[in-house]
């Protein structure tokens, strides 16, 4: 069972290297003004739980626990005026 855990992690962590390699492709792309942006919503618990997930074998390494602590009731954003 350790082994197939580990070869997700892997996968997980190529996938999350290919879309930052993406990422830094459409942020040039955007500063040559060849590339649109539009709002969209986002599933932020979801991504936060991913972010936790490659983020924690690093973490343990040198003994630094991360937990989420994300209250329903409080979970929200707030537009500026210039947003």
């Amino acid at each position: 069972m350790q082994q197939r855990e580990a070869v997700n992690h892997i996968l997980n962590s190529g996938h999350h290297l290919l879309n930052l390699i993406n990422e830094v492709l459409d942020l040039a792309r955007i500063e040559s003004g060849l590339l649109d942006l539009h709002l969209e919503n986002v599933a932020f618990l979801p991504l936060l739980d991913e972010v936790i997930g490659l983020s924690h074998p690093a973490a343990a390494a040198r003994q630094i626990t991360i937990y989420r602590d994300v209250s329903v009731k409080n979970y929200g954003y707030k537009r500026t005026k210039g947003d």
